[in-house]
């Protein structure tokens, strides 16, 4: 992979994590998070996402004068996918920090859903609490890196079949002097 391939991946992800960050941390503040009412709002962070490997792909594909495939474009768009994902767990750990209380708001909320469930005792709930207390950063973050690799990869299936394709290089990396 060239250095300008690196630069342009790196800079995409920074802009597709500030973005969905900069979205997050105004439903946090808002209290759309916490509002049950409003959890369709949360989906709405995924549109940057999306939209952010859809001109990755085409920008790609320009950068390479359309000589890519499906799979150059697919692998690059999942290269962003995963630099996304990283900062995504750099960001929640911040958002702890930002907003201190955001964790036992969200453990209450847990707690109150949970009892109203007619299939959960008080024992199965007070175990499920202390587990998501204890193991709170795990959960965070394998909740991340399974939510953001999934809709990803699918991002990156979408936006690899938009821009227009030539195949490989017949010239192969070989670059105008």
């Amino acid at each position: 992979m060239e250095m300008n391939e690196k630069k342009t991946n790196l800079v995409t992800a920074i802009i597709i994590s500030l973005i969905m960050a900069l979205m997050s941390y105004i439903f946090i503040g808002t209290g759309v998070v916490y509002n049950e009412n409003l959890k369709w709002m949360n989906w709405l962070s995924q549109i940057p996402f999306l939209g952010g490997m859809i001109l990755h792909a085409m920008n790609y594909a320009k950068l390479k004068d359309n000589y890519v495939t499906f799979g150059n474009l697919f692998t690059n768009c999942f290269r962003v996918v995963m630099m996304v994902t990283i900062f995504a767990i750099a960001f929640s750990f911040l958002s702890m920090v930002i907003f201190p209380g955001m964790k036992e708001r969200i453990i209450e909320l847990s707690y109150e859903k949970m009892k109203a469930d007619p299939k959960l005792n008080d024992e199965q709930i007070e175990v499920a609490m202390q587990m998501t207390k204890n193991y709170w950063n795990l959960f965070m973050i394998g909740g991340i890196i399974f939510g953001y690799l999934a809709s990803g990869a699918i991002y990156s299936l979408i936006a690899a079949a938009i821009p227009k394709k030539k195949g490989e290089n017949p010239f192969g990396n070989v670059t105008a002097a």
